[in-house]
This record gives structure tokens, sequence and C-alpha cells, in this order.
């Protein structure tokens, strides 16, 4: 739900498939992201106030995605998977593709992880809180 508190309007975006688990958004480039739920699940990257589709992509996960988040940019999204795999990926949204990097794994116990953030001065660097 998009929801704009000053004027009390609601509005949605909606999922062709199970719907969304993860959402994410840039104040600067006026993104919202939102991860699909649900077998090979995709990414979305909707403009926004005119919640037009600007950029999909498969996720990296096997059914949903636990954590996401954009660099300060926009340039970048990190995404956590969530059950079975645990997967780390960092995404170029221009490019639509996986950043090359070593496979990663969440250095947590799943029921410990919290959430995932981009460094705002550096976005090949990222933190997760656990």
């Amino acid at each position: 739900m998009l929801w704009n508190t000053l004027t009390n309007h609601k509005d949605y975006i909606w999922s062709n498939r199970r719907g969304y688990c993860r959402a994410a958004a840039n104040y600067f480039k006026n993104y919202v992201a939102a991860a699909e739920y649900g077998l090979n699940p995709e990414i979305h990257i909707y403009e926004f106030p005119s919640k037009k589709l600007k950029y999909s992509f498969p996720l990296d996960t096997t059914v949903k995605c636990i954590g996401l988040c954009f660099s300060r940019d926009g340039k970048y999204l990190i995404a956590i998977g969530g059950v079975p795999d645990f997967r780390i990926s960092i995404y170029d949204i221009y490019q639509g593709k996986k950043v090359g990097m070593p496979e990663t794994k969440l250095p947590c116990k799943p029921e410990e992880f919290i959430t995932v953030k981009f460094n705002p001065g550096d976005s090949m660097q990222f933190a997760i809180l656990s």
C-alpha cells in the first residue's frame, strides 16, 4: 500500500502472481521496489507516483525475500533470500542483473536477521543487523 499520511490517500501496487512480501523505496529516484512471494519470484521496480513498471528481473532465491534495500543513489538494490537458501544478492537495476560477487549467504541465523542497509557513502558496502 502507498499511503500519503498528509492527505490520508491510499493507493496500491498489485502483483500478478501471489503477492509481494517485501518492499523498499528510494527517495532520490522516486522508486518503489517490490519482491514477489512464490516459486521463482521477481523484483519489480515502479516509478512513483505514476506506478509505472520501470524494471523487472528474477530474484536469486527460491521462494521469498526477507530483506530489501536501495543504495542511496538508487543504482543498486540488495536482496536477502529466505528459506531455503538465504542468499545475499546485489542488483544493478539499470543493467537488470546481479553484480558479480561470490555467492554469499546470510552470516547469522535467519531468525536473528532484522534488516539490511547500504552504506550511504559507498554503494558497494552494506550492513546486516541481527
